[in-house]
């Protein structure tokens, strides 16, 4: 449950959100957690075009947990305070149709060095990307929080043309007072400072787009490196990925993933069209799957029929 309201007494906004969850496995183990989080924050507008924001959260949860290993039975509760001031500086030309936009960033956070007792069920993977460079907890769930004073810093440009091409370029990084091993190898978030963590898009009005977002360290080592192009043109549209990831960390897996992909969908007329999809497996030269559907549909009906294909793991080779 989320509520937000209007701070009375010194403006701003104000949040509050609880949750809960209990997990019963086989094993007969039991995990169970109750949380609230307690949300402030307020910006203001200087004269110079500076846009300075404060925010203050806690987050409080009571655990239960029966049967698991490393923890003791029982009962346990956490309350994390976390702080920060953000100033940004957005800096703004217009060129006939065309807006020019450079936003330098930097956003301070404190939380406390000491590291959480509890289980940890819903924050093992992390995923380190230009879109949560300015979070205040970069761990995803409620059972981990982003230990220490740190400063997530970046700078942005975009060019936007509503008639035309729109280009953007993001590229920040995160520094820590101390390197706490909060976050496992892989992650672009280890160390005591990150790596960088870089995004670039171009696109064409709503007929083309193409983004691509890196993580690199300080010798220019790519750990990873994800582009994906999408075209709609007339009946006919377009995806295409590519992927490298020097460990997955989200799905678990210590091996290099190396892949690319292509979507298409023809449409034929209203009702109909086909679609085809293929994946490669860029590090063997195998493909690993693929798809062909055809589709009717109209204002009564949905159709779908679909052949797929999986060749990594069923004995058939490519």
């Amino acid at each position: 449950a989320h509520k937000n309201w209007v701070d009375p007494v010194f403006g701003g906004k104000m949040s509050l959100t609880a949750q809960s969850v209990t997990l019963l496995r086989e094993d007969d183990s039991e995990f169970s957690r109750a949380g609230l989080v307690a949300e402030w924050q307020k910006d203001w507008t200087l004269r110079n075009g500076l846009i300075v924001s404060a925010y203050a959260g806690v987050a409080g949860s009571y655990y239960l947990t029966e049967g698991i290993a490393g923890f003791a039975d029982g009962t346990s509760s956490e309350f994390i305070p976390t702080t920060a001031v953000d100033l940004r500086w957005p800096l703004s030309r217009q060129n006939g149709s065309v807006t020019h936009i450079i936003e330098p960033r930097i956003q301070l956070v404190w939380s406390p060095d000491k590291a959480r007792s509890n289980v940890n069920e819903d924050s093992v993977q992390v995923e380190f990307e230009e879109t949560n460079l300015f979070s205040y907890n970069h761990f995803p769930g409620f059972d981990a929080s982003e230990r220490g004073a740190r400063a997530n810093v970046g700078v942005s440009y975009t060019r936007y043309n509503p008639k035309g091409w729109t280009y953007g370029v993001t590229l920040g990084r995160i520094f820590r007072a101390k390197d706490l091993n909060q976050f496992a190898a892989g992650t672009g978030l280890d160390g005591r400072n990150s790596d960088y963590v870089s995004a670039i898009s171009v696109s064409y009005l709503d007929n083309f787009d193409i983004l691509n977002s890196t993580l690199f360290d300080e010798d220019f080592d790519i750990s990873k490196n994800e582009t994906r192009l999408t075209m709609d043109f007339n009946r006919v549209s377009a995806e295409a990925t590519y992927i490298y990831l020097e460990q997955d960390v989200v799905a678990g897996f210590s091996d290099p993933t190396h892949e690319a992909a292509l979507a298409m969908v023809y449409r034929y007329n209203d009702y109909w069209s086909y679609s085809g999809e293929w994946r490669q497996n860029l590090g063997t030269g195998h493909s690993t799957s693929g798809e062909f559907g055809v589709r009717y549909e109209n204002e009564c009906v949905a159709v779908d029929l679909s052949l797929s294909l999986q060749y990594e793991g069923s004995g058939i080779e490519s």
